[in-house]
């Protein structure tokens, strides 16, 4: 993985920590409409997160599958 791979994968992380902040904080408030539009609005951002890390993690194992396509496992030894 490179250096944004990781980066996503914090940012990730962060998010998923936030999610669940908001949602103990709404489970007692649940009338707060600030937390509950805050929440949407982290939500959209780690579906977005989640999308562009699914897609650098995609590249990755299909460069992997690649070049192991390209070893011949005699040619190791």
């Amino acid at each position: 993985m490179n250096p944004n791979d990781y980066r996503l994968l914090g940012e990730l992380q962060t998010v998923d920590f936030l999610l669940s902040e908001l949602q103990f904080h709404l489970n007692s408030h649940p009338e707060d409409s600030r937390a509950q539009a805050q929440q949407e609005e982290v939500h959209q951002l780690r579906r977005n997160l989640k999308r562009e890390y699914d897609k650098c993690i995609h590249l990755l194992h299909s460069a992997q599958e690649q070049l192991s396509m390209k070893i011949d496992p005699k040619d190791i030894l």
